[in-house]
Formats: C-alpha cells, sequence, structure tokens
C-alpha cells in the first residue's frame, strides 16, 4: 500500500495485481489482525486517492 492509494501485491509465482485509486470511489480494503498482535488494522484506499487507517 502506498500513501497515494495505490495497492501493489506480488504473489509466489510472480503474478502482480496492482489497483490504482479511484476519484469517486474507494478502491480497496485491507483488514487484518497479525499475529501474535491482539491489536488488528484497517485500511481504506480513499476516492480521489490516499489511505486512511484505523
Amino acid at each position: 500500500m502506498r500513501k497515494d492509494g495505490r495497492l501493489t501485491l506480488t504473489f509466489a509465482d510472480d503474478a502482480v495485481l496492482v489497483v490504482e485509486p479511484d476519484d469517486q470511489h474507494e478502491a480497496f480494503t485491507v483488514v487484518g489482525t497479525p499475529a501474535p498482535v491482539s491489536q488488528g488494522f484497517h485500511f481504506v484506499a480513499v476516492p480521489g486517492g490516499g489511505l486512511a487507517r484505523w
């Protein structure tokens, strides 16, 4: 995830998924809880670019 709202995922087989920011919609949401930490994370690519984090 980049501060500009772009998401790039690279998989084990070297396939790449790129999600660009959108001017009118949330382009993606990432939610998770990293082990062993009990506090999770939530990122949203906000319309127009950028990231919001909770």
